[in-house]
């Protein structure tokens, strides 16, 4: 059997109360409660969280417009329903009951057809809002599960391609570990950095397309001819190709490989991207470059420090070389810079 409608009545005027709960209560399907005045009124709300709330405008203390109010600001409240009692031909009233969110109104004295009507009418709207919500949450879990499938079949994907192409997977995870951490950084909401994410799983399933010559290779070793073919990738696949040839040249060509993403530069690569790819290429490939260095924010950069790499604008233009001493002049010059052209990398002075 379904539970009754619970509807809260509002009223200073007791006899008010016990007329609008003798019509309410010959429905079977309705449960009546009742309230004297608005403070009494939210905390009976907020126990028994009533579909519908009838109340009177004219109350002593907070009357029937803030008590709306506050009901449609509520978390939990917000979308109960709400019907306003006012005087026949109160038309500036009823207005300033729509700017309250009141849901319907209803003259005194009270027509009890049309009151029962209103009634009727906003708990089926009600209804169909709970039959909407209900549908969302099921497609948001619907959609939960279809993205955990995708991302599952990608990664599965990824390691059958490893049968392939040796350690496939792991690069492709590595590719996405990087491309989360510049995403954090360039601050992307989460459904651009889970597009990136899978840009790299995707990437190393398309090397399906390349031969077994190529594959063998070093992409660091890659002729140009190997490079062509490399570059028929979807375009941020062939941003994430970047990683791969990092892995090999950081650890033996440190200094080449930073050169070449320099000349890249506002080319291949986006100056704010180039600036991330480089800090986190030396964070994470080269585990002996943070030694003797520290990681400080503009705010606490201080004179005196020294430099331990150069200083860029997000745009890409050096504002200090590396090795430079901070001055008082040298601060204030880079936190100009930075409100119009914000430092995007982290800024690395020595220990």
């Amino acid at each position: 059997m379904d539970k009754p409608t619970q509807i809260l009545i509002v009223d200073d005027d007791p006899s008010y109360l016990t007329l609008i709960e003798q019509i309410l209560i010959a429905n079977p399907s309705y449960r009546v409660l009742k309230a004297g005045d608005a403070r009494e009124a939210m905390r009976v709300a907020e126990e028994h969280m009533p579909s519908l709330i009838l109340c009177d405008y004219y109350m002593d203390g907070e009357d029937g417009f803030e008590f709306c109010r506050k009901i449609k600001q509520h978390p939990r409240l917000y979308d109960t329903m709400f019907i306003l009692l006012s005087g026949e031909g109160h038309v500036e009233k009823k207005v300033e009951g729509v700017g309250a969110g009141a849901d319907d109104f209803c003259t005194k004295p009270t027509d009890e057809e049309e009151l029962l009507s209103r009634i009727h009418a906003l708990l089926r709207i009600k209804a169909l809002q709970e039959e909407l919500k209900e549908e969302k949450r099921q497609l948001e879990v619907v959609n939960r599960e279809l993205e955990d499938g995708f991302m599952g079949v990608i990664r599965l994907l990824t390691q059958i391609m490893g049968l392939r192409i040796p350690n496939a997977g792991v690069r492709g995870e590595k590719a996405a570990g990087m491309l989360e951490w510049m995403g954090r950084r360039l601050d992307l909401d989460e459904s651009d950095r889970r597009d990136l994410n899978i840009a790299a799983l995707l990437h190393e399933i398309g090397k399906i397309t390349l031969t077994d010559e190529i594959l063998a290779k070093d992409p660091a070793d890659c002729g140009e001819k190997d490079r062509e073919k490399y570059s028929q990738f979807p375009v941020m696949g062939r941003a994430v190709n970047l990683v791969e040839q990092s892995a090999s040249c950081v650890k033996t060509r440190p200094g080449e490989f930073i050169e070449s993403l320099l000349k890249c530069r506002g080319t291949v690569l986006d100056p704010h991207v180039m600036l991330l790819l480089q800090e986190y290429l030396r964070l994470h490939e080269d585990s002996q470059w943070t030694e003797g260095k520290k990681q400080v924010s503009l705010d606490d950069l201080q004179e005196g420090m020294k430099l331990a790499i150069d200083l860029y604008t997000g745009s890409g233009i050096k504002l200090l070389p590396k090795d430079s001493v901070v001055h008082l002049s040298s601060i204030e010059k880079i936190r100009h810079h930075h409100h119009y052209d914000p430092i995007i990398n982290g800024i690395y002075v020595y220990a």
